[in-house]
């Protein structure tokens, strides 16, 4: 059975001819778990795969890979390969961004399973270089050093080569690790926005939206708390699911509070979702424009005049990106 087997590191399990001699089972490294495959799906992906270019056959499993660590997250056990799951990723499913694969890799080396000062030795082939490649998306050991060169120069994890062989995540980017996972399970929503009487409408529809959406609200003029407004400003962010900054200003200019917000959220990489007053984007209008920093990202336009109307588009794309069904 072991021909049937995605990866080289597979290793077949011996109960797998006991309930079904058509389905195989096989503990995974590069997963750093079990999945269970039949026959005939691995002869489909297999002559998928041949195809393809030896790069983009390497690229559609590390793709199946990330499918079936997320579902063990999930907590599935023993995930099945079926044609459904195999024709959704050739079809759908696209490489994560650099960013996104950089951080999974930080997370995998910051997980609970290694003690916080252990460095982890990714220059000869085992276990651990499988499950790096696994979670980082990576089809060689070089994409994988490049993505730990990045987390080194980013002050997140630190190279031990020189010392004991291996890398290990710094201090900094245990903390960032554990505040992704408070925002990842937060129901918060930070909203930036103009704080003036004449778009109170207007935050009653985001508030609306939000909340239909099973998300909770935050604007931090209508908090209780105590120190530097900044400190709450960037503590709200942190732990909010994702943010909306309403980017309308008056004959003043633009919110510069709003812009830093919006920034700020997304060097957190935190999903923002743009909207502004229509006339605004009113090219005989220039004072009230997009400031061109943020006038390349997507927006939802509202006027007064059809408030429901934008409260169901706003609903609509949050659902789309974060839906709690």
């Amino acid at each position: 059975m072991n021909e049937f087997k995605i990866w080289e590191s597979d290793r077949e399990q011996s109960t797998s001819s006991n309930t079904n001699p058509y389905l195989c089972v096989f503990d995974s490294p590069r997963i750093s778990g079990t999945y269970k495959i039949s026959i005939d799906h691995s002869r489909n992906l297999h002559y998928r795969c041949q195809q393809l270019s030896s790069e983009e056959a390497k690229r559609l499993k590390e793709r199946l890979a990330i499918a079936l660590i997320d579902r063990m997250a999930e907590g599935e056990q023993e995930p099945l390969i079926d044609l459904r799951m195999i024709d959704r990723i050739v079809e759908f499913s696209k490489p994560l961004p650099a960013a996104k694969r950089a951080r999974r890799l930080l997370r995998f080396m910051a997980s609970p399973v290694f003690r916080v000062h252990e460095s982890l030795n990714f220059t000869s082939h085992g276990p651990l270089i499988e499950a790096a490649l696994g979670v980082s998306e990576s089809t060689s050991v070089q994409e994988l050093y490049y993505f730990l060169s990045y987390l080194v120069e980013s002050g997140l994890a630190k190279d031990n080569t020189a010392i004991d062989g291996g890398y290990v995540a710094t201090v900094r980017g245990h903390e960032s690790i554990e505040q992704e996972s408070i925002a990842e399970s937060s129901s918060n929503v930070f909203v930036a926005m103009w704080f003036t009487p004449e778009m109170d409408d207007v935050w009653i529809a985001i508030k609306k939206a939000v909340e239909c959406a099973g998300y909770k609200p935050v604007r931090v003029d209508l908090e209780k708390f105590d120190g530097l407004i900044d400190d709450k400003i960037a503590a709200d962010i942190r732990h909010s699911k994702f943010v909306i900054a309403d980017l309308t200003h008056g004959i003043d200019g633009h919110r510069g509070s709003v812009y830093y917000e919006a920034g700020f959220a997304r060097g957190l990489s935190k999903y923002v979702i743009q909207t502004v007053r229509k006339d605004h984007l009113d090219p005989k209008t220039l004072d009230f424009g997009i400031a061109f920093d943020l006038n390349h990202y997507p927006v939802i336009t509202w006027s007064s005049e059809c408030l429901d109307e934008f409260r169901d588009d706003l609903l609509n794309r949050i659902r789309s990106r974060f839906s709690r069904s």
